[in-house]
């Protein structure tokens, strides 16, 4: 019986630091031999944080062959979920769009790994919206977010209405997709590009920005 006890009071010991924002002991006394029932409490807060995310691919990959677009292994998919009501069901601030842009930090999108200098310029990555779009060059259009402070190596993605996919078609609560195809441009091959690339691994980073404006 003792074993039992202790047991119990323990779990409801490690319940109560562990979860209660302010700890409770309750101990059993006077148990004499019959069933010894010992309660105690822990209360429980649930916070859901009001805001914007992001989902795009770990990662792009292309083949190169000198003299055409060569295309990424899989499409840039830039999803944003975005909730923006607060507690009372009135939309958070004056937020009207949702704007996502594709950046590169600066000229030189995609470095040789090798140490040679070699470099595939922000201005011969080319992407194409939805697979039926324009092939632009980054940089070729302004973006949509008017913070943004990289724009002369920047691909506008969408810009949709806060509403765009929402459970009644009116409140700050949505969702919305679209794939961004990229190309790597060695046709005309702007400089200081090569017409022909040496061979190597190119590697770079682009950025995607979300914002609710």
């Amino acid at each position: 019986m003792k074993k039992s006890l202790l047991a119990l009071v323990g779990v409801l010991a490690l319940s109560s630091i562990t979860f209660a924002q302010s700890g409770n002991t309750t101990t059993a006394t006077n148990c004499t031999g019959g069933p010894c029932t010992v309660q105690g409490q822990t209360k429980l807060q649930a916070v859901k944080l009001e805001g914007l995310t992001l989902t795009v691919p770990n990662e792009i990959d292309f083949v190169l062959v000198d003299g055409q677009l060569n295309p990424g292994n899989q499409p840039l998919t830039a999803a944003t979920t975005w909730n923006l009501v607060d507690n009372t069901g009135t939309a958070i601030g004056s937020y009207a769009n949702i704007v996502v842009d594709a950046w590169f930090q600066g000229p030189d999108a995609m470095p040789a790994t090798d140490g040679s200098g070699n470099v595939i310029p922000a201005v011969n990555i080319v992407g194409q919206l939805g697979g039926s779009g324009p092939q632009l060059h980054f940089g070729d259009a302004p973006p949509y977010n008017p913070n943004l402070a990289v724009t002369d190596y920047d691909f506008p993605i969408y810009n949709v209405p806060v509403t765009t996919n929402s459970p009644d078609g009116t409140s700050a609560i949505g969702n919305y997709s679209l794939d961004l195809n990229l190309f790597v441009d060695s046709i005309a091959a702007p400089a200081p590009f090569p017409a022909l690339m040496p061979g190597a691994v190119y590697a770079g980073i682009v950025y995607v920005t979300a914002a609710a404006i």
